[in-house]
């Protein structure tokens, strides 16, 4: 992580404070930040813990997937309720997602595997697929993924000791299109992520490459590899499918993002810290990428750089990110003292003075 610059802008939250009142007011320490606008996320009943965060597509709306087992919906705008759902019987799903729009949200996990999907408008769920793993067990870490559309479902298993397994489901009739156990057992898959049009799946692995295969077939259709890096933990796209993200690990992290249709680089992040609490998360233009690094700063690389674009933000209680469908602005949110606080920075606001 680049040492922040000494003349580093702190701004306090006290329009937040003010609004949120004397909960907020009392959290210990400044929370610097430079934020547009503030909106308390308030549910009717209770406020429990959120333990997983989904941010739709557009950024249009947030769910929660909060500790007691309920699932919260809010459009982002306003903080606007849109409903509570009821739980889906089991903790710690390993894969959370608002879909189709934030019309819907789903969540896999349990001991039988089950993917359930909710109607966010009715509040009613729907068993997409149900599966008893027994040797063939999600790993914690290794999450699947949720077409933009909800109409394709991806899971990660264990196929013989790591996470090498993946299948691909039709959220319609839950029934499996494919399943590809990757390197034949031999390599773990550490992230997958859906094209925005649902039609390639990409897959990023512990042999430093992102496998992208057809999402109907399975079939693979390329692959991006480069030179000296190590496993890729993450993947995502950018909102016009064109470029693609990888998160390679290493002593220092690298985000590499890549010209899907030539195969070839479009430029790299690099310096990065090795533990991100959340993100690394690419603009819709495919051309910045944000994260929130161990020391809770918020910050923004243009592709390719070395230097954040943006002053290190800090903020506290970090649960999700992810940028606005115009990729000017990042949402955060946050969580303290039984709060959720969506924030919304605009990076012009945080640019480095040069």
């Amino acid at each position: 992580m680049p040492t922040p610059l000494p003349d580093r802008r702190q701004f306090a939250l006290a329009a937040a404070a003010a609004a949120l009142g004397s909960r907020a007011a009392a959290v210990p320490d400044d929370h610097a930040a430079k934020a547009r606008r503030s909106v308390r996320l308030v549910p009717p009943g209770n406020l429990d813990c959120a333990d997983e965060v989904a941010f739709s597509a557009d950024a249009a709306v947030v769910a929660v997937f909060q500790s007691d087992d309920t699932v919260t919906v809010f459009e982002t705008a306003t903080g606007k309720h849109l409903n509570t759902l009821a739980g889906p019987g089991f903790e710690d799903p390993y894969l959370f997602a608002a879909a189709d729009g934030g019309r819907a949200v789903v969540a896999w996990g349990g001991r039988k595997g089950a993917c359930v999907a909710w109607d966010v408008k009715t509040g009613k769920a729907r068993t997409l697929f149900e599966k008893a793993f027994g040797g063939d067990r999600p790993e914690r870490d290794a999450r699947g993924a949720v077409s933009a559309d909800g109409k394709r479902v991806a899971t990660l298993h264990d196929g013989g000791g790591c996470p090498t397994l993946v299948r691909v489901w039709d959220a319609g009739t839950g029934k499996q299109l494919w399943e590809l156990n990757y390197a034949g057992g031999q390599s773990d898959v550490y992230g997958l992520a859906f094209s925005p049009d649902g039609k390639r799946l990409a897959a990023g692995t512990q042999d430093r490459a992102v496998t992208v295969y057809d999402a109907d077939t399975g079939k693979p259709a390329a692959e991006l590899r480069g030179d000296g890096r190590g496993a890729v933990r993450a993947v995502g796209w950018s909102a016009d499918g064109k470029r693609l993200l990888a998160l390679h690990d290493g002593p220092t992290a690298r985000a590499a993002v890549w010209d899907v249709a030539t195969g070839k680089p479009a430029g790299e992040v690099t310096g990065l810290p090795k533990s991100l609490p959340l993100g690394p998360v690419l603009s819709p233009d495919g051309t910045r990428v944000a994260a929130v690094t161990t020391d809770r700063g918020l910050a923004v690389w243009d592709v390719p750089s070395e230097e954040p674009l943006t002053v290190p933000v800090v903020v506290a209680g970090r649960r999700g990110l992810a940028w606005s469908a115009d990729g000017k602005a990042l949402l955060f949110l946050r969580e303290y003292s039984e709060v959720h606080e969506l924030l919304t920075f605009h990076v012009e606001d945080v640019r480095r003075k040069k």
